[in-house]
């Protein structure tokens, strides 16, 4: 095996005649993978993990799976190798949503967060803890800016956000969500729960910016 040297390899087999879903064994796997916000959606998957942690899922059949297991490893080790740094995460109103993202003076792709502080929205305070853990780490690549909503009505109620969400295509059911920016332009969504909200955005940088 090519990647003996760099990662440990375990297989997870199952009967192809008997559906994955109808096994007590296969209902915890893919419990499992939705408990860590990997979800298994096809199979075969590899998952990968360093540290215990999850980092992502890579198709099984997908081509060039070498280079992707590679690629994958690199960015976790440049990432995690890093100083642990303070968390940078400013916040911004609604309304000056659209200014925020005009920096000319600066490179860095904008991670905008649409989240809460309220304890009504667990996936909120869930999301918080990863988008600060992130910016621990990140805040040299990316600027981390969050806009905070009333979970039982700014989002119905404030015109600027809801302005704001409809021009992207985003919707209302999505939140909390991060959005990310790159010289004012919308260049997609990131899942705000992910575990690996640090690696997803590491390495989505290059195809940002390019």
């Amino acid at each position: 095996m090519e990647l003996e040297e760099t990662y440990q390899f375990y297989t997870v087999t199952f009967n192809p005649w008997r559906r994955l879903f109808d096994t007590t064994e296969g209902q915890a796997l893919i419990a499992f993978h939705e408990e860590i916000n990997l979800p298994l959606t096809a199979v075969p998957m590899i998952a990968l993990f360093a540290d215990e942690q999850p980092i992502r899922m890579v198709s099984a059949n997908a081509p060039g799976q070498v280079n992707t297991l590679r690629r994958a490893i690199d960015i976790w080790t440049e990432q995690w190798a890093s100083p642990r740094g303070d968390i940078v995460v400013a916040e911004v109103a609604a309304q000056d949503v659209p200014a925020s993202l005009r920096r000319p003076d600066d490179d860095r792709p904008i991670v905008l967060t649409l989240t809460s502080t309220d304890t009504s929205c667990r996936h909120c305070l869930t999301g918080n803890a990863f988008i600060e853990e992130a910016s621990r780490y990140l805040s040299s690549d990316f600027i981390f800016l969050n806009v905070y909503f009333d979970p039982s009505q700014t989002v119905h109620t404030d015109n600027d956000l809801r302005l704001f969400l409809s021009r992207i295509g985003v919707s209302f059911s999505e939140l909390p969500i991060s959005l990310v920016f790159y010289n004012g332009e919308y260049k997609g969504k990131v899942p705000t729960l992910g575990q690996n909200l640090r690696v997803s955005l590491s390495q989505a940088l290059p195809l940002i910016k390019n």
